[in-house]
């Protein structure tokens, strides 16, 4: 189901990663629409179709928001994140608007993906998102994007063996790198908690606002 929260002028689609729905997204909607933002959750079977479809399902549900909102954004979680670049890249020319934030993302390709794939098993797990997780993406449009990579190692790498740090325990600073981001942060987190940390959540309102986050110095406020 995909969840619409009212509208107006500054509106975020969040999307959720691998083997979550909507739900998960919740709490980081709950506190952009806090931070004066109106959000929507697009909640999409991440196993079961790939990353071109999820793509065009994504402009697809933007088309009821694009003429109520002067500013479209987007915030994406591991390869929620993935899905919003491909969606951008070929529709993005058709959106208002606005700015991105990718939590997460391993846009690099994962590792551990990619260690899953060398079983039967685990490309059974990954489904068809698996070529999305494996490779890098391929980004050359304008919207503005920014990058939060969380810092707290505890996730599946424990599982799967040791991942190069830093990293959230799922993905590494690394395979966050996006060379055309506009701006890119570290955070202490795993790699689920960014849904949950009060400074991602901060941190990505800033940005969309923005278009960078807030260092210490800087003099800009939220509002």
């Amino acid at each position: 189901m995909n969840i619409l929260v009212d509208s107006s002028p500054e509106h975020v689609v969040l999307l959720h990663g691998l083997f979550h729905r909507g739900l998960a997204v919740s709490l980081l909607a709950r506190r952009l629409r806090q931070a004066g933002f109106s959000t929507s959750i697009f909640s999409y079977p991440s196993r079961q179709k790939s990353l071109s479809t999820l793509a065009q399902d994504l402009y697809r549900f933007t088309e009821a928001l694009e003429h109520n909102v002067e500013s479209l954004h987007f915030m994406g979680h591991s390869l929620g994140g993935l899905v919003i670049l491909a969606m951008l890249e070929e529709y993005s020319q058709d959106l208002p608007q606005g700015r991105s934030v990718l939590l997460g993302s391993p846009v690099q390709g994962s590792k551990i993906a990619r260690q899953l794939s060398e079983k039967s098993a685990g490309r059974l797990v990954l489904g068809r998102a698996r070529q999305g997780l494996t490779t890098a993406c391929q980004y050359s449009r304008g919207y503005e994007v920014g990058v939060i990579a969380g810092i707290g190692s505890t996730g599946v790498s424990r599982l799967l063996g040791q991942l190069p740090e830093p990293n959230d325990g799922t993905v590494t600073v690394a395979e966050t790198n996006l060379p055309e981001a506009n701006d890119s942060i570290e955070v202490a987190s795993s790699h689920f908690g960014l849904l949950l940390n009060s400074e991602v959540s901060r941190q990505s309102a800033y940005f969309l606002r923005h278009g960078q986050f807030q260092r210490a110095d800087d003099q800009f406020r939220l509002k």
